[in-house]
């Protein structure tokens, strides 16, 4: 039996505990591929591609052949590797991995998610690497997803063991999570709990004051405010019975004032009926909205949406609209390109006023207000663009590709279905530092403002869209935001866009989610940021 150990390291040890011996640290990786597919097999062209994208192919071929013929010396005999026709496998009766043991661990029930604590050892292949961006590309979303899938059961555990009042079962737990994700506000919060609860209220105290110095380093961020109610109460000398602080500020969907507005309609230039709706009396018209997952009706309940629509509409005339193919709008559409996305936009604006508006954009409405503003300038005062990016990422690597047309098939069998697995997934991957209440929401509002098909357009637009040639031509002043750890559009896309336009100013948030909510630290500033540049 071959053991594969992946996780802290990259480790291939025989049945007697002996460590195999690797002559390449390609032929290491091709394991590492191939140990980690589904079924323990992947595709030669596949293994090809990521492991030798930049040799030609019939090159990357050979190098292949070699490789393979160095692993069958290593295990002659040893019936853990075949290498016939199209595909590479391992033999899983000859080979254990512990990414499997990790996955049916954190699928498993409470009483099995203990035990990783045991097999995370440490981020999938840490300290290793291969000098190939295709790889590097694979390693890091592999990594990513392991680590959440760890740190997600781990919080079930923890959880659970909150609500069970069981402190000494819960600090192991909460400790492991620590591991998984040192930066973790939950199991730093949870081992404050657990050791108050144990009466070692001086621990907890200096648990706290030194993760909160950690935070600050790292990220320039506080603590989470329900880690901070629940120091204040240790502190105080409160009795701590609860895992969470109550979520201060975060409604759950549809628990908002009623919200009064008056939606209208218009047709754009291929008759597509777009709804939009006005608010507030004061100040600059702010037009925001043309992104997905918008709903002019639901999104006034959501606490996802409402909170900036409330700071939005204070001091300022606000103008929202549902893009085509989503909420109130049209869904049966035709044309999704950025020319049409534009026109929306314009056929908006005209029916509105007459006078410039100031524009903001988030993520894909980011490219379409930008384009707009390169063929309106005269039209718009300012420009604000969110978690944007300067271009799609369709053709920049195969494995990229790979992983967007995956994503697009189980958009299309998942996105509407009455079981909510993807959505919440997808909420998920979109608000990783979202609370209970934002992501019940986004859940929902998935499921009201677009059909499978039309949510996987959006998905292509963004992978195609490509604004480089744009950026030079905008000359208006514009503001560039985007949170630091945006899981969907990464911080270096927003640098790369602010980059590009003329006297743009870029300001990086502290934030994990692709959306900045409501209860986050970087919230007021976010807020402070916007309406301040948007009246000057």
């Amino acid at each position: 039996m071959l053991t594969v150990k992946l996780l802290g390291g990259c480790r291939f040890l025989r049945e007697d505990g002996g460590a195999v011996e690797f002559s390449t640290r390609k032929a290491q990786a091709l394991m590492a591929l191939v140990a980690t597919a589904p079924a323990m097999y992947r595709s030669r062209e596949q293994i090809a591609a990521t492991l030798w994208s930049r040799s030609a192919e019939e090159q990357a071929r050979a190098s292949l052949r070699q490789t393979l013929s160095e692993l069958r010396k290593i295990f002659n005999g040893d019936d853990v590797l075949r290498a016939d026709g199209s595909q590479v496998a391992l033999n899983p009766n000859a080979v254990s991995v512990d990414v499997r043991e990790l996955e049916g661990l954190a699928s498993g029930g409470l009483d099995r998610i203990a035990a990783i604590a045991e097999v995370y050892e440490g981020d999938f292949l840490a300290g290793f690497s291969v000098r190939d961006h295709e790889f590097e590309d694979w390693l890091t979303a592999e990594r990513r997803r392991l680590r959440d899938l760890a740190a997600g059961a781990l919080v079930r555990l923890v959880q659970a063991h909150a609500d069970a009042g069981d402190a000494a079962a819960g600090i192991p737990a909460a400790e492991t999570l620590r591991r998984v994700d040192p930066l973790s506000d939950l199991a730093h919060r949870a081992l404050i709990l657990f050791y108050s609860m144990q009466g070692r209220r001086t621990e907890a105290l200096q648990l706290y004051d030194a993760f909160r110095a950690e935070l600050n380093e790292e990220l320039g961020v506080e603590p989470d405010p329900r880690t901070q109610a629940l120091v204040a109460a240790v502190r105080s000398g409160e009795p701590v019975d609860g895992f969470q602080a109550p979520a201060a500020g975060v409604r759950q969907h549809g628990e908002y004032p009623p919200f009064q507005q008056d939606i209208r309609y218009c047709r754009s230039f291929d008759g597509t009926r777009l709804a939009y709706s006005r608010i507030g009396e004061g100040g600059r018209l702010i037009v925001q909205g043309g992104n997905w997952l918008t709903h002019l009706e639901e999104d006034t309940q959501s606490p996802v949406w409402r909170p900036l629509i409330d700071a939005l509409s204070s001091g300022f005339s606000l103008l929202r609209y549902d893009q085509r193919g989503m909420g109130l709008s049209d869904w049966d559409i035709g044309d999704y390109e950025i020319d049409a996305l534009v026109a929306d936009l314009e056929t908006v604006i005209d029916n509105v006023t007459d006078q410039p508006v100031v524009l903001l954009g988030m993520c894909q409405a980011a490219a379409v207000k930008l384009v707009y503003a390169t063929r309106h300038p005269e039209r718009v005062e300012r420009l604000i663009l969110i978690s944007g990016l300067e271009r799609g990422w369709s053709g920049r690597s195969a494995t990229i590709n790979r992983q967007a047309d995956a994503f697009a098939s189980m958009t299309i069998t998942g996105w509407g279905s009455n079981s909510p697995a993807f959505r919440q997934m997808f909420s998920s991957l979109l608000i990783p530092d979202a609370r209970s209440e934002q992501l019940s929401s986004m859940n929902e509002l998935q499921r009201l403002s677009a059909s499978p098909e039309n949510a996987v357009r959006v998905q292509q637009f963004m992978g195609h869209v490509d604004l480089r040639r744009y950026l030079p031509e905008v000359n208006v002043p514009t503001l560039v935001i985007h949170p630091q750890g945006d899981p969907f559009i990464p911080l270096k896309e927003g640098k790369k866009l602010a980059a590009g336009i003329p006297r743009a100013r870029f300001l990086p948030l502290p934030s994990n989610n692709h959306l900045i909510l409501s209860h986050e630290p970087a919230w007021q500033t976010f807020i402070n940021e916007v309406t301040r540049f948007a009246a000057a």
